[in-house]
């Protein structure tokens, strides 16, 4: 099959290079403060997975003037006595993402206003898990990034302070990306200079 690389997300960069290294990726700990379970529904999104349905909601609460969001994952029907799955963050929801018609995970995309954090769920026999969360200034960019692989795989855009030669300041450009494959019921996190970020399936 021929190489085919689908960017759903278009990352506004330029240029990098540093080498990497590949390491299972397993999600970090994080302080969780109980969500609130009713609100506006700022996303819906179906997600079904091994004949489960499962409906995903980032929801928007106003407690006391501040916004409250979480993210809620509903079996059934969208009611109290039907939610699986709740965790409050303070990021505003962007995207909510199926990376496949059956049997996928999810990804989910937030802002804080100054950078993007992408946060992948997984299902298994109706438990949801979170699978990994990053961070970046960019959107995240999908793709097919091996013949063999028939899951996507999640580039992640990591900027630094690169000088410029001719005005001698710094800019903040990409200077490498974080590649996310799933495989054997996890994700394996290669790190590899942003430029090649394409190449890693050769």
């Amino acid at each position: 099959m021929k190489r085919l690389i689908y960017i759903l997300f278009a990352a506004v960069v330029f240029l990098g290079g540093c080498a990497g290294n590949t390491a299972y990726y397993q999600a970090p700990v994080t302080n969780i403060t109980k969500p609130s379970t009713s609100g506006k529904i700022r996303i819906l999104a179906p997600w079904e997975k091994n004949r489960m349905s499962i409906q995903c909601a980032a929801i928007e609460t106003d407690s006391a003037g501040y916004k409250l969001q979480s993210i809620v994952f509903y079996q059934d029907s969208i009611s109290r006595s039907s939610i699986i799955y709740a965790v409050a963050n303070k990021d505003y929801p962007v995207a909510i993402l199926p990376l496949r018609d059956d049997a996928g995970n999810l990804l989910t995309v937030w802002d804080d206003s100054r950078e993007y954090k992408i946060r992948m769920y997984g299902m298994d026999d109706g438990k949801i898990t979170l699978l990994f969360e990053d961070e970046s200034r960019t959107f995240p960019e999908l793709i097919y990034d091996k013949k063999e692989m028939e899951n996507i795989s999640i580039l992640i855009t990591n900027t630094g302070l690169v000088k410029n030669k001719k005005s001698k300041s710094k800019d903040e450009l990409p200077v490498t990306a974080s590649l996310y494959r799933w495989k054997d019921g996890q994700y394996t996190k290669v790190s590899l200079p942003w430029a090649k970020r394409f190449s890693s399936g050769k």
